[in-house]
């Protein structure tokens, strides 16, 4: 948890002390985390101690589902979908195992399920947990609040992991509620179990997750959860798979005790036959269908794996826009290739697009009007939605062209733009849609001349005419450049250093545009994690990419340097984007990772407003 201690802000453990030691960004070896057991306190950076994997027990309640038909709307606590094996339905097939003996499905399934099997009491009884959860390496976790009061809230934190579990644990003492191995992920438990070697880890349920929690008479209380129902009042969890696979998962997750898996979205098929790994954050939205509002889910067509080859071409499949229905996951609309036959075929869209979307309600009617997507083949999209009939009517193009043909200009997009309103110096009003690349699939590589970019797009409150194409040479390169004349140009760039890359979605607020980079060390291993390596926090005008603030701590406020537009972090290896903690005082604190930024203050004059899920 965050407190202030005077100041600045920490991030405290359990005992009310500084977690984090603010010379190395890891958590300090002295301390312990809120979901800890006394036999592992104080767990520290030690990841294998304390934590929710500590408070895991024998008598844990996990599904999955057994069915061979498509699931729609399947209690999952029924028991043919129990995760158990005492369930037949849970058959040696279904494991990926089909000539294994009785006994080593046992053993799988009650290893799997967390008992610790090598740990027997003296008459061969289990009673030990096994305490271990795979790793959420790209799931964020996400907070339902079913209930309760601002002392103490009533809360259940959900996170998908490698393993291929969807965790559900309660966010008073960390113990878990329930968890979902979808039946697509069975087959990876046998690897896992064997534990061969390092190369056997595979992938699972490591997608972004996505809540829509419809609390309809705003009581701050989820009634489906305690038995009460208030009529369309609801929680549904969306998860991804990321290189785990192509489908997303819809499960109801209104009543935590009695969980549904809704629907499940199934890429490489039926009416999503384009969709590849699921990489892509589903964006809920709301739009109009024969004439009323109706919640939807935007999401790009997903990754690639052709992109993992340095010099990729145009891609096979994840070459997509889709939008889906919330509640069902039936495909309503999609933007495609000119050979697709989607509902808005376009002859640019050809690389796949794992990035989330960025969606914008310009005129606050609750209806999405803007979105912004990017794709592997370095280039930004806009759709505008037309909203004033019975029905949303979508259009859209491609608006720059920011990569070229040669491995040094083979610029990728993996992240979401970031999109902000600002008033030009001639009064024009544009959308800044700042994006950064790197190539998130061989994060050591030093092939590719990698760069922020800052386009300046008008037509803010009405589609164009025609979606004109940007290239860089209608942007003004400001690498070198404190003074730069941008009056003539369509936005800037910033050129980075070798190997240098832009792994996180940048956040800008009141014109100061922050983002965060990642410069391996020479000679470093070829890893999707490496230990090592220069994380930089980059901080610069969103009008021109000028410093505003000395971050080098050379010279004075009125004798900046390009040096002064970024900082190092203490902490090596690839870094998160930079997030805003609004205190108590409502001072905005800026965080990457565990690391506060002391040098670079926001002195915003903010006001507090409130807002709803759709």
């Amino acid at each position: 948890r965050y407190k202030l201690a005077g100041d600045p802000l920490v991030i405290a453990d359990v005992n009310d002390d500084p977690a984090v030691d603010t010379a190395t960004g890891f958590f300090k070896d002295s301390s312990t985390s809120f979901w800890t057991q006394t036999i592992d306190a104080p767990d520290g950076q030690d990841v294998a101690l304390g934590g929710a994997a500590s408070m895991l027990t024998v008598g844990r309640t996990v599904y999955t589902y057994t069915g061979a038909a498509a699931a729609v709307n399947v209690s999952l606590t029924a028991s043919e979908h129990r995760f158990h094996e005492t369930n037949s339905a849970l058959t040696k097939s279904l494991l990926g195992i089909d000539t294994a003996t009785d006994d080593y499905r046992t053993d799988l399934l009650q290893w799997s399920r967390g008992v610790d099997i090598d740990d027997t009491d003296e008459d061969g009884s289990i009673t030990d947990a096994r305490r271990q959860m795979g790793d959420p390496l790209h799931s964020n976790p996400v907070v339902l609040n079913y209930g309760g009061t601002d002392a103490s809230p009533d809360s259940t934190l959900f996170v998908a992991t490698n393993e291929g579990f969807l965790h559900a644990f309660d966010t008073t003492d960390g113990t878990e509620v329930f968890s979902f191995i979808p039946q697509e992920l069975l087959t990876n438990l046998d690897t896992l179990y064997a534990n061969s070697g390092a190369d056997d880890h595979p992938y699972g349920l490591d997608g972004p997750l996505t809540l829509w929690s419809n609390d309809v008479n705003h009581n701050g209380v989820l009634q489906g959860s305690s038995g009460v129902t208030e009529s369309g009042e609801h929680a549904y969890l969306y998860a991804g798979m990321r290189r785990g696979g192509k489908n997303y998962y819809a499960l109801d997750v209104t009543n935590r005790n009695s969980p549904l898996l809704k629907w499940v979205i199934r890429g490489g098929e039926g009416n999503y036959t384009e969709l590849a790994q699921t990489w892509s954050r589903p964006q809920l939205a709301r739009i109009k269908s024969s004439g009323a509002v109706r919640t939807v889910l935007f999401f790009g067509g997903g990754y690639d794996v052709n992109q993992d080859t340095i010099d990729a071409g145009v891609d096979s499949e994840g070459r997509a826009i889709y939008m889906a229905d919330a509640v069902t996951g039936a495909r309503l609309w999609w933007a495609g290739g000119a050979a697709s036959g989607a509902t808005l075929a376009l002859e640019d869209m050809q690389y796949s697009m794992p990035a989330s979307i960025l969606l914008a309600d310009i005129d606050a009617d609750s209806l999405t009007d803007i979105i912004f997507a990017v794709d592997t083949g370095g280039q930004v999209w806009r759709f505008d939605l037309d909203n004033s009939g019975d029905d949303t009517v979508i259009a859209g193009g491609v608006i720059a062209k920011l990569a070229g043909s040669s491995t040094d200009e083979h610029r990728r997009f993996y992240e979401k733009p970031d999109v902000s309103l600002l008033k030009r110096s001639n009064g024009q009003l544009v959308y800044a849609v700042g994006v950064g690349t790197g190539y998130r699939a061989h994060p050591l590589s030093a092939t590719t001349q990698e760069r922020y970019h800052m386009l300046f797009i008008g037509d803010v409150y009405s589609p164009p005419t025609s979606y004109t194409v940007l290239t860089e040479t209608d942007l003004l390169d400001v690498t070198d450049n404190l003074s730069p004349d941008l009056s003539g140009s369509n936005g800037w760039y910033i050129n980075l250093e070798s190997s240098e890359k832009v792994l996180a979605q940048s956040k800008t607020v009141d014109g100061l545009t922050l983002f965060t980079t990642f410069k391996p060390n020479a000679g470093s291993p070829e890893s999707c994690a490496p230990s090592q390596g220069l994380g930089r926090l980059y901080a610069v005008s969103t009008y021109d990419a000028r410093p505003l603030h000395n971050l080098d701590g050379i010279g004075t406020p009125g004798s900046l340097t390009t040096a002064d537009r970024s900082l190092s972090l203490a902490r090596g290896g690839i870094q998160p984007e930079p997030t805003l903690i609004f205190t108590e005082d409502d001072h905005p604190v800026i965080l990457v990772g565990m690391e506060r930024v002391t040098d670079i203050p926001l002195y915003l004059p903010l006001q507090r407003t409130s807002w709803e899920d759709p």
